[in-house]
């Protein structure tokens, strides 16, 4: 006697624990309205749901964005579409958010959503920076702390101050009569 069968629904291409579905669902988890999946989620932070594919009646693990949208456009989506966040919340299942597109739209979202490095100010202090905010005998006393110091003082890593202890030097050098 093994667990009892729990009854699906079938969604188009799929069919998924209904019920599963509705229980987590949280509605407005956030100010711009998403709803998000409260159990499973991939490491990317998807929810992810589990469903039966019926062209091999294979179990099969879903992103719930993508049977939310499966809902919305009434008809099974391709492994080919992609299906893209408005809101750029990936744990967000609103259908209001979802809309099937392809890279270049997934492109302008995420430079639409800041979610992207090309033209965002760099994290950690770049050696432009420490060149254009230290005078010189600043300058002198990074050249001369140990790189575990100057990763402190300066909030980076080890590593980095390697690299900006050196440029540093370089820099005082090119200041030098």
């Amino acid at each position: 006697m093994g667990r009892p069968r729990i009854p699906l629904t079938p969604v188009y291409d799929i069919s998924i624990n209904w019920e599963y579905y509705q229980r987590h669902q949280v509605p407005d988890a956030n100010h711009l309205g998403c709803t998000h999946w409260d159990a499973g989620q991939h490491k990317q932070g998807y929810g992810m749901t589990h469903a039966v594919r019926h062209a091999d009646n294979a179990a099969i693990m879903v992103t719930t964005h993508r049977v939310a949208a499966r809902l919305k456009y009434q008809r099974a989506i391709s492994s080919r579409e992609m299906v893209l966040h408005s809101c750029s919340n990936m744990a967000c299942m609103n259908p209001d958010h979802l809309f099937i597109g392809d890279r270049y739209d997934m492109q302008t979202i995420m430079f639409r959503n800041k979610r992207h490095r090309h033209g965002v100010p760099p994290r950690k202090p770049t050696v432009e920076d420490i060149v254009a905010t230290y005078a010189t005998e600043e300058l002198e006393r990074i050249v001369h702390m140990r790189f575990t110091e100057v990763a402190r003082h300066l909030d980076i890593t080890v590593n980095r101050a390697k690299y900006i202890k050196t440029a540093s030097h370089r820099e005082l050098v090119k200041r030098q009569p």
